[in-house]
């Protein structure tokens, strides 16, 4: 028996944890600078397994761009106008220094004090996704960086959608 809070390392690199009577699988905290490079088509869905997490890049059609710039809800905050990046990107997790101006913030914060305002636990920021092209462009549980948000000018789009591990009721 796991106590509740406690976990257990089931297999190399897989840990069963207890939170709550909810059993879920994990992977451990990584070391950061983990990445890897991704190809941003706006005509392509694309599946990425990082970190036992899978990420998904999916295009957006002109009329779902419409509906996000017109009517904007949590999800627009995972979109990406792709007019504003070039193809290739980095998946990646957070460095010391890394920065973002979150859409509809109006400043930059550094993602550590950004993390740290929004209460994330410190067990979830190592393993926090980001998608970084010429710079931060979006942040796993915070969204866009202003400066690739659509607007009504956005021609080209994407949306990231993360599946994270399955939890195992207990």
């Amino acid at each position: 028996a796991i106590d509740n809070g406690g976990a257990v390392e089931i297999i190399k690199g897989k840990i069963l944890s207890n939170v709550a009577g909810r059993l879920s699988f994990k992977e451990p905290i990584v070391q950061q600078n983990q990445e890897i490079e991704v190809e941003i088509e706006s005509n392509i869905t694309k599946k990425i397994e990082f970190l036992g997490k899978t990420i998904e890049i999916v295009p957006l059609n002109e009329k779902e761009i419409k509906l996000f710039v017109n009517n904007p809800t949590k999800q627009f905050q995972n979109c990406i106008n792709c007019d504003r990046i070039s193809k290739l990107a980095i998946i990646r997790t957070r460095r010391q220094g890394d920065t973002i101006k979150p859409f509809g913030r109006g400043c930059t914060k550094t993602i550590k004090k950004l993390m740290n305002e929004s209460g994330l636990p410190p067990e979830k920021r190592e393993n926090s996704v980001l998608l970084v092209g010429e710079d931060i462009m979006w942040l796993e549980g915070f969204g866009v960086a202003e400066k690739y948000a659509l607007d009504e000018k956005t021609k080209k789009a994407v949306i990231i959608k993360i599946i994270k591990e399955d939890i195992i009721n207990a």
